[in-house]
């Protein structure tokens, strides 16, 4: 298994994910996003310093996202 950032080119498979029926029931939401709109939250979000996102491989196949939000950074 490997975790590694998000990048553009996972969006399609994102995409796949956030328009499944069963899974999007489990974060409370309908599955219905398009395309472009995926692409304008990545592009919107994407230097974000409080959100990070990541996707996880299982065998070099896309087999999720993992996502940390609300990031708050305690300096010392």
């Amino acid at each position: 298994m490997l975790i590694r950032p998000l990048e553009r080119k996972d969006l399609k498979d994102v995409h796949g994910v956030r328009n499944e029926q069963d899974t999007m029931a489990y974060w409370f939401e309908e599955p219905y996003e398009s395309y472009d709109e995926l692409e304008e939250l990545y592009n919107e979000h994407i230097h974000d310093t409080h959100e990070r996102r990541f996707v996880i491989e299982e065998a070099g196949e896309f087999a999720g996202v993992v996502e940390l939000v609300s990031v708050k950074y305690l300096w010392v």
